[in-house]
């Protein structure tokens, strides 16, 4: 697996390349229930994951989907958007500005 951060003033780009063998169904992977890890048997997990997170994206007024779903043996590739979550670092020159005020 391999992760990737970018910030955009307070917004936090990610993108998620996973290991496995890609997105294997066709089904809406972001609906409850459906589980990508299906073909690594019933103890892999229920389909709560992936849906949970693109939930908690929205209620954050980001999102969450599929930018390569992979090709059955290079993994997919997920990406989010998530604004508002990061603190701009604070600089002298801010500082400045809120003393000023």
């Amino acid at each position: 697996m391999e992760i990737d951060l970018l910030s955009e003033a307070t917004t936090l780009h990610l993108a998620v390349a996973d290991s496995g063998p890609g997105i294997t169904t066709t089904e809406d992977i972001f609906a409850r229930d459906v589980s990508t890890g299906s073909h690594l048997g019933n103890e892999h997990g229920r389909g709560v994951g992936l849906p949970l997170i693109k939930r908690l994206a929205q209620a954050r007024s980001g999102d969450v989907w599929i930018a390569d779903p992979g090709n059955g043996t290079d993994g997919a590739v997920f990406a989010a958007r998530l604004p508002a979550v990061l603190v701009e670092p604070s600089t002298p020159e801010n500082n400045n500005k809120t003393e000023g005020a």
